[in-house]
């Protein structure tokens, strides 16, 4: 079987009668061809909690296109899905307009139909994205609140070709006084058949890594900046090892508390470095690392990796970092972090748009739990 059509991408907290309500609607697609991946608050922290761990849903969403669901929704439209595909069939489109009602009133309003998103004249309930789009830009979710403004707002900059589709699909209620102290997740969720892979708790933790770490190039400075303002401070660093004298990597060993030194390629020249290693290659170069002390994990460059390597890694006892692009590559026995979802990315020089110097003022504003890959892998 392929993959699904759509994905709902369905945030719910402590409200089972809203939970139940919102899925008992999907059943009632006249076609089926979607996946509802949850995103459970089982605590009840709140909405800007939700916002925040959207992102952490990105490399489970399987859906051609992509729909924000809550659980104060109940779909008002049967024929969503079918008539959703007979939409992208004929326009081909990355980003559908829709309407919906949120407490009773139809938004988005008229004065941003045909128009520019302006904040509380739209909502979550108003618009389904491609996969492209919704990878490129949930990140604008994370936000205290409006975080469907800024998602699309986000969207609307980059004048994405976009269907509107005057039909109400969905209502809103607000979810007012529907809180409750508890919630068996498990039975409902087992009632309306929701796999366990698509049960996702979120994330109350910041892993940060910063790959092409090495001795000519490791921004030091501005790191240790990190970790002396910031409480709690820890950065994964993948490390070009061949760039690397052993003796300053002896020299990095007093920053474990903080800075974990994790093998990302051997010279990293291109980002095929590591595609054809056969297996004995791969083990060459661990056989080179491996009295070095360092953190059992491994970083391919440009997330590049040979069959060869993977039964190395396997073999040896080490995890890997991957991305949404090695979905199905990576052989069973072999432990994987993914990257997209469940870390803030970067690197140590400016490149990819998420250099340490370019967002510095992003990441010296993170706050929260910060571990190591190797504590939760």
């Amino acid at each position: 079987m392929g993959e699904p059509f759509l994905t709902f991408v369905f945030r719910c907290t402590l409200r089972p009668t809203g939970i139940r309500k919102a899925l008992r609607s999907l059943t009632k697609q006249t076609d089926q061809d979607f996946q509802t991946l949850c995103l459970i608050d089982d605590v009840g922290r709140g909405i800007p909690w939700a916002n925040k761990n959207l992102k952490h849903t990105k490399q489970h969403v399987k859906g051609k296109y992509v729909y924000m669901l809550e659980d104060d929704d109940e779909l008002q439209y049967n024929d969503l899905v079918k008539d959703l595909k007979a939409i992208v069939k004929g326009a081909n489109p990355h980003v559908v307009m829709v309407k919906a009602l949120i407490e009773g009133k139809a938004y988005p309003s008229s004065m941003v139909w045909h128009n520019k998103p302006i904040i509380s004249q739209i909502g979550t309930p108003c618009f389904i994205v491609s996969n492209e789009v919704y990878q490129k830009h949930v990140h604008a979710e994370d936000v205290q609140k409006c975080g469907d403004y800024h998602f699309i707002s986000d969207v609307w900059t980059k004048k994405y070709p976009t269907y509107w589709w005057d039909k109400v699909i969905n209502s809103s209620t607000h979810a007012r006084g529907q809180r409750e102290d508890e919630c068996n997740f498990t039975e409902i969720f087992d009632e309306f058949n929701i796999p366990e892979e698509d049960r996702i708790f979120g994330q109350d933790h910041i892993v940060f890594d910063l790959d092409d770490f090495h001795e000519t190039q490791n921004h030091l400075p501005l790191l240790r900046e990190l970790y002396e303002t910031i409480p709690g401070f820890k950065v994964n660093l993948f490390t070009i090892l061949g760039r690397c004298s052993r003796d300053w990597i002896e020299g990095l060993k007093g920053l474990a508390e903080w800075a974990d030194i994790i093998p990302h390629g051997w010279m990293h020249e291109t980002n095929f470095e590591c595609a054809e290693w056969t297996r004995d290659e791969a083990l060459r170069y661990l056989d080179k690392i491996e009295p070095w002390g360092l953190t059992h994990g491994w970083k391919s460059p440009g997330w590049q990796t040979s069959p060869g390597l993977y039964q190395a890694l396997k073999e040896r006892g080490y995890w890997i970092a991957e991305n949404h692009s090695s979905k199905g590559k990576v052989p069973a026995g072999v432990k994987m972090y993914l990257l997209d979802g469940s870390s803030t990315h970067g690197h140590i020089q400016g490149v990819c748009g998420n250099g340490l110097v370019e967002k510095w003022d992003y990441y010296s504003s993170l706050k929260g739990e910060f571990r190591f890959i190797k504590d939760i892998i």
